[in-house]
């Protein structure tokens, strides 16, 4: 489904509204910076829109407030209007604004997102991967192992990973069920 919107919030609520309008009865759009978001975290939102009734949502919140997914079984347009996006508190008002307009939310467990160094380097911990420098030094290894020609004058590539990360981070992926 191609991805319309003139900003974050206008974006998640247009593609759930298109997945919607196609005949979709449980939409859930997930992050793209939570990797810990896996194939059963997915199917157990899925399995709470279908069992919690006629207005139901599913929200996986992430550790810094907000939420790393998603889940409606039909349009909300009011939780994502002026939404403060990237603040502490868009999971308390986004399920404010669900309750208020008559939807059941349930929850999943908590997961961390990435939205800056320190966050990663805090899922690399927990994931035993080691800091940020060092998965940027095995990686300049291996770029140096694999590509011959790559120039260590193209800056630190704990920098060029991170820079590109954040231009990389794309609008909501939208999951059908």
């Amino acid at each position: 489904m191609p991805q319309r919107g003139s900003g974050f919030g206008e974006s998640l609520r247009l593609a759930l509204e298109d997945a919607f309008s196609s005949g979709y009865q449980n939409v859930v759009v997930i992050g793209n910076d939570a990797p810990e978001i896996s194939r059963s975290y997915l199917e157990a939102a899925f399995a709470s829109l279908e069992s919690t009734g006629p207005q139901a949502a599913v929200m996986g919140p992430a550790s810094d407030g907000g939420y790393a997914l998603l889940g409606l079984n039909r349009p909300c347009p009011a939780a994502f209007e002026s939404m403060p996006w990237g603040s502490d508190r868009v999971a308390r008002l986004t399920e404010e604004r669900l309750l208020r307009s008559g939807f059941q939310v349930d929850h999943l467990h908590t997961v961390q997102d990435i939205d800056n160094a320190d966050s990663l380097n805090r899922f690399l911990d927990r994931a035993r991967c080691g800091s940020l420098s060092k998965l940027a030094k095995r990686l300049a290894s291996l770029l140096t192992e694999s590509l011959p020609h790559y120039d260590e004058r193209l800056g630190s590539l704990q920098e060029m990973l991170f820079v590109g990360w954040r231009a990389l981070r794309a609008p909501p992926f939208t999951c059908l069920n």
